[in-house]
């Protein structure tokens, strides 16, 4: 059974992830590639704001597909999560 918040959040997604999977697959990996190079080449407050986005995306899409994902799954979606918000606290601090 999903909560009334879960099925939000589904319902509000719906539009942007209809675009995500309509649009080219390069396209898409193009642009994350475009962030996380930028977010790693530059330092303070851009670099933040490109891997900060870039968590927020992906903790986004891992929220959303959490459910049907397997243990060992939701671990690494969680562990690259964490990983791009902790570089983004480090190019914060860098500067």
């Amino acid at each position: 059974m999903t909560s009334p918040w879960r099925r939000s959040v589904e319902a509000r997604s719906a539009v942007a992830l209809h675009a995500l999977t309509a649009a080219p697959k390069w396209a898409l990996f193009l642009v994350v590639l475009a962030v996380v190079v930028g977010g790693l080449l530059l330092t303070g407050l851009p670099a933040t704001l490109l891997l900060g986005a870039l968590a927020l995306f992906l903790g986004w899409l891992a929220y959303l597909a959490w459910p049907a994902l397997a243990p060992g799954q939701r671990g690494l979606r969680l562990l690259t999560v964490l990983l791009v918000a902790a570089a983004a606290i480090a190019r914060f601090s860098a500067s």
